[in-house]
């Protein structure tokens, strides 16, 4: 009988044992994985946000591919329109497409960009029309001129964000030049002033005199134009114009 309870406790005691010895072996296995993330902490830190960086970017480069790809081709944006329709052809033009103008340069600030055309659009807030700015790319606006037709040709770009590609418009002073490119053929204008003018107008005479700057002229030159300052208490609210004329 003493012999048999002798026998029954070793087990429970042997099971204790086992118990214990799990338990302690899940508490060191606790252990190493919290000392584990502890100290790959900063490792891990590092790869999320990297992951997350590279997802931005990817975001972004796809966004920018739809911008300069993914507008749709049209009939009227590809061929060589002039300002004479410009009120008819607007209301059927898309916010944005290709242009026969297919990129600008300006050395000097550093500017290689691509063109696409733009046109008016509907803000959702204010319910006027906009003219459309293209991301990462230079906006030719829809029934302005081309090189050649001896006319203004009217181009806009954001300052900051989207590429910030007229970011140095201001350093586009007058004797600098710009080169415009159709496909492989190359025209060349040279500035011939700056102007600064309120983003909003004061008085009627002065918010015509300011789209007068978008109107056809009877001689050929480029109007860049963009908002200022891109900084500073006075962030946008100005607009800066750039005008060039061919290169004599």
């Amino acid at each position: 009988m003493q012999n048999a309870q002798s026998v029954e406790q070793q087990i429970r005691q042997s099971r204790r044992r086992a118990l214990m010895n799990g338990e302690i072996l899940s508490s060191h296995w606790h252990i190493r994985l919290r000392h584990h993330i502890s100290s790959h902490m900063g490792i891990t830190v590092l790869i999320v946000t990297g992951v997350y960086v590279l997802a931005q970017v990817a975001v972004m480069r796809v966004n920018a591919v739809s911008e300069l790809t993914g507008a749709p081709l049209s009939a009227q944006s590809i061929a060589r329109v002039n300002s004479a329709g410009a009120d008819m052809l607007l209301p059927g033009a898309p916010p944005i497409s290709a242009s026969p103008i297919t990129r600008i340069a300006a050395d000097s600030i550093e500017l290689d960009a691509p063109v696409l055309m733009v046109s008016w659009t509907k803000n959702p807030v204010t319910a006027l029309q906009e003219w459309t700015v293209a991301r990462y790319a230079v906006g030719h606006h829809y029934a302005s001129g081309l090189p050649g037709d001896g006319t203004n040709i009217v181009f806009s770009s954001h300052v900051a964000g989207y590429g910030k590609l007229f970011a140095n418009l201001d350093k586009l002073i007058p004797g600098k030049t710009i080169t415009l490119y159709e496909g492989d053929i190359a025209h060349t204008y040279t500035v011939s002033k700056q102007k600064l003018i309120p983003a909003e107008a004061k008085s009627a005479d002065e918010q015509i005199a300011n789209l007068q700057l978008l109107d056809p002229t009877d001689h050929e030159q480029l109007t860049l134009v963009t908002c200022w300052p891109a900084t500073g208490p006075d962030r946008f609210s100005q607009r800066l114009i750039v005008v060039a004329v061919p290169t004599k």
